[in-house]
């Protein structure tokens, strides 16, 4: 397929020619829209049939900028299959109910940082190379992101994905390359603009606030019985114990939504090996929070996608 014939590069063209005189935007709605319905239906390649419902929706539902908003998220897609190397023949084909919505729900967002996410999911679901499946859940979250949300995601994604790979002494660089990374976007946003992403994250189940190590040091103390002579033993402290079971009780607050979670302050979180254990500090104030599986699960799909298992081996032939 040549580059001219291909259905994203014709759409792609087709809201550029509209858009070079801003002047005639308006009145070039119509033509652009009408065009739209034979090249969206030309898409059926990546969308099915999906796609050719969709193009009936143009004429009756959907606005211009919706349009527009679609043409640069195929766009993105194109740019990134380009760049795996996948030709638009072998791409893997949406299924119906699942296409329509995302052509519904992704045709709305007009920031470019969630289309780039709506685009690497899209991408990713599409390529023969990966187990990427688009699922509904990831369709309600990204309709409902905004790029706080995206930035934080992205952050949170990268910070824990690192963590893994830590050694004692790549601590300190690492600390310094997260909070760079922090203060390209997430930290220019902000205070109750994070609060909101935030929260609308954990509304959402991708991330919940992660729970602070307990200091149980020295709660066990040694005693000694002057009642009984000879008798020495170990007890335990009972401000220590005190300190211990409100610190449990606030937690459980924490996890109930019952107390506010200050997830801005500055806290050296532990690596831990078991429960009473702890590793180098990692000084990076967004990990008070933490993926959930979901969010996880989301961010390798839009992100790193889900490599096909390699195939067995085959069988050995039988012996003569």
């Amino acid at each position: 397929m040549s580059d001219e014939s291909n259905p994203i590069n014709e759409i792609i063209k087709a809201g550029r020619d509209v858009i070079v005189e801003p002047a005639k935007a308006q009145q070039e709605t119509a033509k652009a829209a009408s065009k739209g319905m034979d090249l969206v239906r030309d898409a059926g390649k990546f969308f099915g049939v999906a796609a050719q419902e969709f193009a009936l929706m143009l004429g009756d539902q959907m606005r211009y900028y919706r349009f527009m908003n679609f043409n640069r998220i195929l766009h993105k897609i194109q740019q990134l299959h380009d760049k795996a190397g996948i030709h638009p023949e072998a791409t893997k084909q949406l299924p119906f109910g699942i296409a329509i919505q995302v052509l519904e729900h992704a045709s709305f967002e007009e920031e470019d940082d969630v289309q780039d996410l709506w685009a690497s999911l899209i991408a990713n679901a599409m390529n023969p190379e990966t187990n990427v499946t688009m699922k509904k859940v990831y369709i309600d979250i990204l309709r409902q992101l905004s790029p706080a949300e995206v930035a934080f995601l992205s952050l949170i994604y990268r910070s824990e994905s690192g963590v893994s790979r830590l050694r004692h002494d790549t601590v300190k660089n690492f600390n310094a390359e997260m909070n760079a990374l922090a203060e390209t976007k997430w930290r220019k946003i902000n205070k109750n603009d994070q609060r909101i992403a935030l929260q609308n994250l954990i509304r959402h189940r991708c991330i919940v606030f992660r729970p602070r190590p307990i200091d149980i040091s020295r709660m066990i103390v040694p005693i000694e019985d002057r009642s009984v002579r000879g008798y020495s033993g170990y007890g335990v402290d009972p401000e220590k114990f005190e300190s211990f079971v409100k610190k449990t009780f606030e937690l459980i607050e924490y996890a109930a939504g019952i107390k506010e979670f200050n997830e801005t302050r500055p806290l050296a979180l532990q690596m831990r090996y078991g429960p009473f254990s702890s590793g180098p500090n990692l000084e990076i104030p967004e990990m008070n929070h933490m993926l959930t599986s979901l969010g996880k699960s989301l961010m390798k799909s839009c992100e790193g996608g889900y490599s096909k298992p390699a195939p067995p081996p085959p069988a050995p032939s039988p012996s003569p």
